[in-house]
């Protein structure tokens, strides 16, 4: 099931990504979909593990939206590496 909902956000965003990223950014909302849906997808195990964080841009849509998934243990931040 995970891995329907994960295809689903992926499909989403690639659907509709350049044409809304034409729109105005704030309060857009694939904008917040991008940045809340990973979140809501994923169970609470992984999440205890994990922390996942996703992004449209900020202030303005990026060229390519990401998302992140970084063990607890090793790191919270693309920014910052293995701690």
């Amino acid at each position: 099931m995970l891995y329907i909902a994960i295809n689903d956000f992926i499909k989403h965003i690639s659907k509709n990504y350049l044409t809304e990223s034409q729109e105005r950014f704030d309060n857009n909302e694939l904008a917040k979909y991008i940045r809340y849906k990973p979140g809501e997808l994923m169970p609470d195990t992984i999440k205890q593990q994990f922390h996942i964080v996703s992004s449209p841009g900020k202030g303005q849509w990026s060229l390519v939206p990401w998302v992140g998934v970084f063990d607890k243990e090793l790191s919270v931040s693309a920014l910052r590496g293995i701690t």
